[in-house]
């Protein structure tokens, strides 16, 4: 029976993704079996069968070919065997650079960008003009979120495969109402109304509760020539006051100035006050304890000139992305809470998905620690199943408070995902890192 998710602590491969999953791996409802799992199986022809590709001519009045359906495999060779390269968005159109006859595909493979090779049996020729959006798509003022997402609103909610399904109780999979479900579209030309989710399974919208993100973004861009610790995040609410002293004894007579949590300033002048610091900003003093400095870290070895790596403290809670030594952008996030610890070390990016499915089915977790979150955006693998990803569904980033992911707010891994190598190609919707393409350090410490 195959899961609609997969581990983020694990790292398993599931349907409809390569990669591993939330902050943990499979829960019980089954799905259809999708376009990377058919495309995994190859085709009749063995593919072990070592034969020299031949070129085949293709025909010029097809400009492109088009994607059927969402997950198609890209492989870095003309091989059904190859390592796979990405997966491909339902509906691109792609220009054919090159196109073989080898096994492994009835008909041609065709090349439609660098080590980015697809069976043509799973695409459709096309006179029109190659044409690819990147993924995912982002409806507008979503902020930074690719879907909507929801809850079923009570246990054995039922979900159908298609709309031809819908009412049937006898081809209904009843899902429990702590899974996430992340919301494609709301057919409203039927009544009762029909939500259709990520994979394009449906379940009637009276049957959602729906769930209202309200995360905020603190990535902070550094100016020419700034240091790393130029600046301050205060992760929780706090209070700026008129003088250092004031700051560690004043009262709310003293005439303290409020702020709002996950907010970052330049840092103008420190003190050490009694063992504890205190930080002029354009807002006044503020003491460390709900706010904190990036620090300042040896770059890796071996690092390229100006290349782009993550340096993820836990201890500040703060991701600080660079160009060689020069610091380029900085956030809170939430890293992996006691039990659960964000893997230290150095990595590399392994692979990149626009949106995975996550949960910790099959870790061992207690039934009241289960959770099943569908379509997490913007998600980076880079050891095992922990990942840099966007996180919706808390607003606590400068807490360690993840299952060992490093969670970010949406619209700040949005950015970190069009910033980090490998980048995704528009019209793909995942991304492997190879040695010609190689993924971004990422350094936990």
């Amino acid at each position: 029976m195959r899961s609609l998710f997969a581990l983020c602590v694990l790292a398993p491969g599931i349907a409809g993704s390569d990669g591993g999953g939330l902050d943990g791996a499979v829960p019980d409802a089954a799905i259809a079996p999708d376009a990377d799992a058919l495309s995994d199986a190859g085709s009749s022809i063995d593919a072990s069968v070592t034969v020299a590709p031949t070129p085949v001519v293709w025909d010029p009045a097809q400009r492109s070919v088009r994607v059927l359906r969402n997950g198609e495999a890209v492989r870095t060779q003309p091989r059904a065997d190859a390592p796979r390269r990405g997966s491909l968005a339902a509906g691109a159109r792609f220009a054919v650079l090159e196109a073989v006859s080898a096994p492994g595909c009835r008909n041609a493979w065709v090349r439609i960008a660098t080590e980015a090779w697809v069976c043509s049996d799973v695409l459709a020729a096309s006179a029109l003009e190659p044409a690819a959006t990147e993924q995912p798509e982002l409806p507008p003022n979503a902020g930074g979120l690719p879907f909507r997402y929801a809850r079923p609103r009570q246990d054995d909610t039922l979900l159908w495969r298609s709309l031809s399904d819908v009412g049937d109780l006898r081809r209904g999979v009843a899902l429990r109402r702590d899974n996430t479900l992340a919301v494609r579209e709301v057919l409203t030309g039927r009544s009762p109304r029909i939500a259709v989710i990520s994979d394009g399974r449906v379940l009637y919208e009276r049957d959602l509760v729906w769930i209202a993100p309200a995360t905020t973004p603190s990535g902070h861009f550094y100016r020419a020539g700034a240091t790393v610790d130029s600046v301050v995040f205060c992760s929780r609410a706090t209070r700026a006051w008129p003088t250092a002293a004031l700051a560690l004894t004043g009262t709310s007579r003293d005439g303290p100035r409020e702020i709002a949590a996950r907010r970052v300033f330049v840092v103008r002048d420190e003190r050490s006050i009694g063992g504890t610091l205190v930080w002029f900003t354009d807002r006044g003093w503020v003491r460390s304890g709900p706010c904190a400095r990036p620090t300042r870290a040896d770059p890796p070895a071996n690092l390229q000139r100006d290349e782009r790596w993550l340096d993820v403290d836990r201890r500040t809670q703060i991701a600080v992305a660079y160009e060689g030594t020069t610091p380029r952008w900085a956030a809170l996030v939430s890293t992996g809470r006691a039990g659960h610890a964000t893997t230290q070390g150095t990595f590399r990016l392994r692979s990149k998905h626009a949106w995975d499915d996550m949960s910790n089915v099959g870790s061992g977790a207690s039934f009241a620690e289960l959770y099943f979150v569908a379509a997490v955006p913007w998600v980076q693998y880079f050891h095992g199943g922990q990942a840099l990803h966007g996180a919706f569904w808390h607003d606590e980033f400068g807490t360690a408070r993840s299952h060992g992911c490093v969670n970010l707010a949406p619209a700040d891994a949005r950015w970190l995902f069009g910033w980090a190598p490998p980048l995704l190609p528009p019209g793909f919707t995942q991304i492997q890192a190879t040695r010609a393409d190689p993924g971004m350090i990422v350094r936990v410490r």
